[in-house]
């Protein structure tokens, strides 16, 4: 896979709000559109062209994907995060307290 693929590739993976299975299976299918034009040479422009910009493949994807599925997938990415922000908190204020001893 050359420089341009991974680009197009990343570009796509960096759109993508929430990396559930549905997801990991649209980006694996993605791959082997990739794979399948077989050519060393591929330029960004070309996939663009061929597959669509990664704008565009996105808004696709999330015009077909199931609501439901969608706001759970949301809902769990938030609440991943905020339990990894209390966690730093609680991690900096045991950090003041031995630091204050």
């Amino acid at each position: 896979m050359n420089k341009e693929q991974k680009r197009y590739l990343k570009e796509i993976k960096a759109l993508l709000p929430v990396y559930g299975k549905y997801e990991k299976r649209f980006f694996r299918d993605i791959k082997d559109s990739i794979s399948e034009l077989e050519s060393e040479n591929i330029t960004y422009e070309f996939l663009c062209k061929e597959l669509g910009r990664p704008e565009d493949l996105i808004v696709n994807y999330y015009q077909e994907i199931d609501s439901h599925y969608l706001r759970k997938q949301l809902k769990r990415m938030i609440m991943k995060r905020k339990t990894r922000e209390q966690q730093r908190m609680n991690l900096l204020h045991a950090m003041k307290a031995n630091m204050s001893l």
